[in-house]
């Protein structure tokens, strides 16, 4: 996905009234096993939902939707284990997230 579709799906996203079972706001959640479990809800309620996806979105406020920013970067997270997080997560999780 390009930058324009990003920020337009941001947009979209933000404008929902509220939180919904496939679209979690988060400010700076860097727990693995918390993320994995978030994603692993997201992708469930996505698939009964007949979507193709969900969405968890670092650095908008929960109840404005207000972009607030975040420190969270998933590309030097480490997972359990002192793994790469994006490696942990794969590995957790099927199919591939």
């Amino acid at each position: 996905m390009d930058q324009p579709a990003l920020i337009e799906t941001l947009e979209r996203l933000r404008a929902l009234p509220r939180e919904a079972a496939t679209v979690e706001f988060k400010g700076n959640t860097q727990e693995p096993s918390e993320i994995g479990r978030y994603l692993s809800a997201l992708a469930n309620s996505a698939a009964l939902e007949g979507h193709d996806r969900g969405w968890m979105v670092w650095g908008v406020e929960d109840g404005t939707h207000a972009v607030k920013g975040t420190t969270f970067d998933p590309f030097s997270t480490k997972g359990e284990g002192n793994q790469a997080l994006i490696m942990w997560l794969q590995q957790k999780t099927s199919p591939r997230a």
